[in-house]
């Protein structure tokens, strides 16, 4: 938990590989993408980043891909919100070392805006999933650009592209056998982490929070 909100207040620098994080902080990184992409032309506040990390946090690396650990984060979000929403009630969710500090304080402030985001989740997952089960490349260009934004999601394919010509002639294949398509979602995902800054959020103590 305590590296996963030093992961969320001090970002780890762009020319970072993707390897040498753990799934559960890509894939944090990758919901702040998302969310950002989703309420940048939005008034009012956004989920909270801390928020976000606690949650990833509670269920982090149960998965053996990073396709597959951004599908279940996101259906555990959905989950959690679908859960209060039905009841009527805001979601409420503290820090786990001091109850009296509620990362959820000023977001949402109605059951309009928490449905909102509802929608939006339902949105990621239905995504996700035609990542995670396998689609062409054209379509998962479209779902890249959809999530993460137009300008990274070019830069990633490009750089894809690129990478596809070197494993041909090195006499490798991202072919998936029997299907028809080529084995990227992993590789898209990893690459959008840092193709795309995220907006700063205030914390504690000065720091920032979003």
């Amino acid at each position: 938990m305590r590296e996963m909100m030093k992961a969320d207040t001090d970002p780890v620098p762009d020319h970072a590989p993707a390897y040498q994080k753990s799934k559960a902080v890509i894939v944090l990184q990758l919901l702040k993408r998302w969310r950002n992409v989703r309420y940048d032309l939005r008034s009012g506040r956004r989920p909270p980043s801390i928020m976000l990390a606690e949650r990833v946090a509670s269920a982090a690396n149960q998965t053996d891909t990073l396709a597959d650990e951004l599908h279940l984060q996101a259906k555990h979000l959905l989950a959690l919100f679908d859960g209060a929403q039905a009841e009527g009630k805001l979601i409420r969710i503290v820090n786990p070392r001091c109850e009296t500090d509620v990362f959820t304080d000023r977001w949402p402030l109605t059951l309009a805006e928490q449905r909102m985001f509802i929608n939006d989740l339902r949105d990621l997952v239905a995504n996700v999933d035609r990542l995670v089960t396998g689609c062409e490349l054209e379509e998962m260009q479209a779902i890249m650009v959809a999530l993460f934004g137009e300008k990274p999601t070019v830069e990633i394919f490009k750089s894809y592209a690129e990478s596809i010509g070197s494993t041909i002639r090195d006499g490798r294949s991202f072919h998936v056998p029997g299907s028809g398509r080529l084995a990227a979602p992993a590789v898209a995902l990893g690459a959008a982490v840092t193709a795309r800054p995220t907006a700063p959020h205030t914390f504690h103590h000065g720091k920032t929070r979003g």
